[in-house]
């Protein structure tokens, strides 16, 4: 029984998409297998964390904002309308703008996630460090630098208290 290195080694120490991604790379110059997909065209917000793009929604990639009905305490302790607020902020950044969002991956309610772009800054990354929304950690850890330069400024949900969305949806949840 013989087995030779190189194709021992392929078959059985490299994960499948190690192997994939290496024959991507290599077929790159004949075929599209490594290309990005992007979804480009004028944007409708849904909430202060999906958009909605040439008909696709789009779930904003490593960032979670407050849910619509949500409220949020200020710094003198009032009630403020957050989820309205960060879906309007929303709505501000990607109003009459083309947005052009790159296709990461899928959500488990079918909804395309990406990272989106407007007049090339990153509106999830502008969504964090403006503090209207949070990085989603469990996801990504790409803006928590953004996150922690909102919140040691105080800046929009910081300057007061609030609940996590993804708390508020769990205890939003009926039991």
């Amino acid at each position: 029984w013989r087995v030779s290195y190189p194709s021992f080694f392929l078959r059985q120490m490299v994960r499948p998409w190690v192997r994939f991604s290496l024959l991507c790379l290599l077929m790159v110059p004949w075929s599209g297998c490594a290309a990005a997909e992007q979804i480009t065209g004028s944007a409708r917000v849904i909430d202060g964390d999906t958009l909605s793009v040439d008909g696709t929604r789009i779930r904003l990639y490593g960032i979670d904002a407050p849910e619509t009905k949500q409220s949020c305490l200020d710094e003198m302790q009032r009630r403020w309308a957050c989820g309205r607020e960060a879906t309007q902020w929303l709505r501000s950044l990607v109003s009459g703008q083309t947005v052009v969002c790159d296709v990461l991956d899928q959500d488990r309610y079918g909804r395309v996630v990406g990272r989106c772009l407007v007049n090339g800054y990153d509106i999830n990354r502008r969504m964090v460090a403006d503090g209207m929304a949070v990085a989603y950690v469990n996801y990504s850890r790409d803006y928590v630098a953004d996150q922690a330069s909102a919140q040691a400024a105080g800046r929009g949900l910081w300057a007061g208290r609030f609940t996590m969305p993804w708390e508020y949806r769990r205890q939003s949840r009926p039991q």
